[in-house]
């Protein structure tokens, strides 16, 4: 039993290879992720600051497209322009009585994480339409 206590010193080189070839994988999947998570939370933001506008609750749907993308434009983000729009930026009329309408936005976006390996996010997002005295 002595003799198994002596032989055991700690972690060999390979295992220390091992854990840093982990951690650099870890480092590289979050960096390659993380601008897929600051768009969708760009874009969350610009939807909740337009369903929350005063007039937010009377407007059509090309007076919240213009909305969105007014909003959009402060950020850094390229994907919407005046002529997709109408590909990504859609009202859902609600079916009940006195249910708020919604603002829906629905895109992909990929990211490349190695040579022919893409992560993929599919944004669809509904936000109610309330207006500034949402509950």
């Amino acid at each position: 039993m002595t003799k198994m206590l002596t032989k055991q010193r700690g972690i060999t080189i390979w295992g220390v290879i091992f854990i840093l070839a982990f951690i650099a994988l870890l480092v590289l999947f979050s960096l390659r992720a993380y601008p897929l998570y600051y768009e969708k939370m760009q874009v969350t933001a610009s939807m909740n600051t337009v369903a929350s506008r005063p007039d937010a609750t009377d407007m059509n749907l090309s007076e919240l497209r213009k909305a969105f993308y007014s909003s959009i434009q402060i950020t850094n983000i390229t994907r919407f322009n005046d002529s997709n729009l109408k590909d990504h930026v859609f009202l859902v009329k609600s079916k009940i009585k006195g249910e708020p309408n919604l603002l829906n936005v629905k895109y992909t976006s990929t990211n490349k994480l190695f040579d022919d390996l893409q992560l993929l996010m599919e944004f669809d997002v509904s936000i109610p339409i309330r207006g500034p005295n949402a509950g």
